[in-house]
């Protein structure tokens, strides 16, 4: 149960600081956990108004320059190469980087290079290190 509690308190903290319509962005490991602690209705009291796989929104080419991503993720190989194709086409206005794990040192070298167009406003991971980007 505290876990749970953990959980729902970090995507809180993490919808509730950005305002603005969103996007939230997850990937296989992550929804489930979003889905345990938050229903849809709850998510769109937040300005969520929409979720998407972090898979299938790289599939995607329309612009969303309105939404604001949230992207809540587990810092693997995979996801990492998504969000670097998708920082280097960005597709939404502002992009808010949560991971549920650290990050090796050129994964965040690898970010912070696919940021051309300066769009990532922040990087958090969720073990209480934190790294804020303010632009």
């Amino acid at each position: 149960m505290v876990l749970v509690a953990a959980v729902r308190d970090y995507i809180n903290r993490m919808l509730q600081d950005i305002s603005g319509m969103k996007v939230l962005i997850l990937d296989s490991s992550t929804v489930s956990s979003v889905s345990v602690v938050y229903s849809q209705s709850e998510l769109l009291k937040k300005e969520v108004f929409l979720v998407e796989l972090v898979d299938s929104i790289a599939m995607s080419k329309e612009s969303m320059s309105h939404l604001k991503a949230v992207y809540f993720l587990r810092p693997t190989s995979e996801n990492i190469q998504h969000m670097r194709r998708q920082l280097a086409k960005p597709r939404f206005g502002e992009y808010h980087l949560f991971f549920s794990n650290i990050l090796k040192d050129t994964q965040l070298h690898m970010l912070a290079d696919s940021d051309e167009h300066e769009v990532v406003q922040q990087l958090q991971i969720l073990l209480h290190w934190t790294l804020t980007i303010s632009r």
